[in-house]
């Protein structure tokens, strides 16, 4: 998803929205504390050379990391603000998810049951 997309939908999920349903440049530059001029200048001159300080500025006020504001391939995050990959299915992203509550000792003890698991299919197929 496009930077300018993912904005938007921020803006609009967020209700920092006009009645028309345009987004509230004015009020968002207000929250975020990302000058007015600097949000308009997205649309005008698009979003390839966006500041550092603005990307943080835009990550502390949204609660969302630079990641997905900086890679058009970040689609979406989840209830708890984690980062969902487009590439993966729902079942790839939520082991995903668990794996990053693990620490490396336990990642490795579970890579090594999914290896006896996949070993054990294998042979039954043969």
């Amino acid at each position: 998803m496009k930077f300018l997309d993912k904005f938007e939908s921020y803006c609009k999920e967020h209700k920092i929205t006009k009645e028309n349903g345009e987004i509230n440049i004015a009020e968002f530059s207000r929250r975020s504390k990302i000058p007015a001029t600097t949000i308009s200048n997205w649309y005008i001159n698009g979003t390839n050379n966006i500041k550092l300080s603005t990307l943080v500025k835009l990550s502390t006020f949204t609660k969302m990391s630079m990641d997905y504001w900086a890679d058009d391939n970040i689609d979406s995050y989840n209830e708890n603000n984690e980062i969902l990959n487009e590439n993966l299915n729902d079942l790839d992203n939520a082991l995903y998810s668990k794996m990053k509550e693990l620490n490396d000792s336990e990642k490795k003890a579970i890579l090594g049951v999914m290896n006896a698991i996949k070993n054990d299919i294998d042979n039954e197929e043969k």
